[in-house]
């Protein structure tokens, strides 16, 4: 018998899913940059706030990556993906 390989949609689905995280977290990154940028250029300052807008973002990210990581593991544990030795 032929042995059976992992729906390719799947595999997508995973790829897609952790894509989005990285890309989440890049832009949100950005937008701490440029909101912290905006604000100096406001207040005339150096760029103070640019830098504490990109570490609080950063924080921030890194959270909510945390958060998405433990969903999705959880989500994962529920329904196990289509293996060889779940199908039968």
């Amino acid at each position: 018998m032929k042995p059976r390989l992992p729906r390719v949609g799947k595999t997508w689905g995973t790829t897609a899913r952790y894509t989005h995280i990285g890309i989440t977290y890049a832009l949100v990154v950005l937008v701490g940059h440029f909101g912290g940028a905006r604000l100096d250029k406001w207040l005339h300052s150096s760029p103070v706030f640019a830098l504490i807008g990109v570490f609080v973002m950063m924080g921030a990210g890194i959270y909510w990556m945390y958060l998405k990581l433990k969903a999705m593991e959880r989500e994962d544990k529920e329904n196990p993906p289509d293996t060889p030795e779940n199908s039968d």
